[in-house]
């Protein structure tokens, strides 16, 4: 059977698979020749100095109609006054300090999504069943340990194994996953189908795809054994042992 070898990690992968087995990366995403040049930046738009010319303009104009007040209000010393109040000297307009509108700061760069343990159902593909109607499909529980150790038997009698157990209500039974790409994409990377309420001893290798502050983790998913309707999930993270 003919490979398909993951462009990011090099892992060797069947090529009926849309991700890579080592690290969930797209198998069939376009890589980027790295000898291509990059696009070039647009050019700045010119428009740094218009504030300033703007505000220079609006001073002249003021200045002049300053001086054109007080020519017109000082008249002559030897003019006589005139019959009516002269009118008061105009004030002088308040100039107003003329700033570049503020630039948008950047979008802050999007996170990848983060699979959190659900217990409502989410759609499947096919199916009229709606969430908290009758008969929805739940993952009452889902235990393993916290952490184990890849080069020892964790309780279950086979070195590199770990037991797993759960409960599930309103279905036929569960499907394990172990390091799918999500959570909710885990029921298309099965590793392999049991009954409703159960337990069974699952592998646990020393070389995890998944890690994060609490250092590297296989990621294990129970989901509701479905063709349609609603399913629901439920998942834990067993760290391993330093």
């Amino acid at each position: 059977m003919a490979s398909l070898f993951c462009p990011f990690c090099g892992t060797e992968n069947p090529t009926t698979r849309q991700f890579c087995l080592r690290c969930a990366s797209d198998l069939r995403a376009p890589v980027r020749d790295p000898n291509t040049p990059a696009e070039p930046a647009p050019a700045a738009a010119g428009m740094a100095n218009r504030p300033i010319l703007i505000g220079g303009a609006i001073a002249l104009v003021v200045v002049a109609l300053l001086i054109g007040g007080l020519v017109l209000l000082g008249g002559s010393p030897t003019a006589s006054p005139s019959a009516t109040p002269s009118a008061p000297a105009p004030s002088a307009l308040p100039t107003t300090a003329l700033t570049p509108a503020p630039t948008e700061a950047p979008l802050p760069p999007t996170e990848a999504p983060v699979a959190t343990d659900a217990t409502t159902p989410e759609p499947a593909p096919t199916g009229t069943l709606a969430p908290g109607e009758s008969g929805t499909p739940v993952v009452d529980s889902l235990t393993g340990p916290r952490s184990a150790s890849c080069n020892e038997e964790n309780g279950t009698g086979t070195v590199g194994f770990i037991r797993l157990k759960w409960t599930a209500s309103n279905t036929t039974g569960v499907r394990l996953s172990i390091d799918p790409p999500a959570a909710n994409k885990a029921y298309d990377y099965g590793y392999d189908d049991y009954e409703a309420i159960g337990s069974a001893d699952v592998p646990f290798t020393c070389d995890p795809p998944k890690s994060d502050s609490g250092g590297a983790y296989h990621l294990y998913v129970a989901t509701t054994v479905h063709d349609g309707g609603y399913f629901a999930w439920r998942l834990i993270k067993v760290y391993v042992k330093a």
